[in-house]
């Protein structure tokens, strides 16, 4: 007997283990780019000018999703390929679930922060879920310098900590289609003849 499920016949399990190399590449990209901002984050605490710090947050938010865009227009060529001669089966909106995959412990962590802020006063249990916070501001470094132009850190509310995955879901999304449609490559791997 198969299981179907939405995807015409391919559960969630077949798709994050046929394709767990591209989440752990998203989640290597994430923790690499967050403790690479986390550096660029000194920079602008040490000069406190607004200019420097949108330019910090620009600059790391931007590179976090070009990597990230870059895995998932890779990920969509190569399925193009096994679509086309392996004859695979094409499943819509892959890149969105596979960033979903990468980003579910941002998901979970934003959650946590969500629950502490409404019942942390009331329930103690949720009170100690306080950590979420400090685990998200350290996981999501890349966008800190651009919330906190608006926000102080300590007072971020948590719609932007549930909210603040969806960029890099949205662009791997896109990223995906484009790479299965082979559109809009941000870098070439075309070899130059000597």
């Amino acid at each position: 007997k198969i299981k179907k499920d939405f995807f015409g016949g391919i559960s969630m399990w077949k798709l994050f283990r046929d394709n767990s190399y591209t989440v752990v590449r998203l989640l290597l990209n994430q923790i690499a780019l967050s403790l690479f901002s986390l550096m660029l984050v000194s920079v602008y605490a040490t000069f406190d000018f607004r200019s420097v710090q949108a330019i910090v947050g620009i600059f790391g938010a931007g590179l976090y999703l070009y990597l990230q865009y870059t895995v998932m227009w890779s990920d969509g060529a190569k399925d193009r390929v096994r679509v086309s001669v392996d004859h695979a089966k094409y499943i819509p909106g892959k890149g969105v679930y596979l960033a979903l995959f990468a980003n579910s412990i941002n998901l979970l962590l934003a959650v946590f922060a969500t629950l502490s802020d409404f019942f942390g006063a009331a329930v103690p249990f949720f009170g100690n879920l306080q950590f979420a916070k400090v685990v998200l501001n350290l996981v999501q470094t890349m966008y800190l310098p651009l919330v906190t132009l608006f926000v102080p850190a300590s007072r971020i509310p948590f719609y932007l900590y549930l909210l603040s995955p969806v960029p890099a879901i949205a662009v791997c999304g896109i990223a995906f289609e484009n790479g299965y449609r082979n559109r809009l490559p941000l870098y070439s791997t075309a070899k130059k003849k000597k």
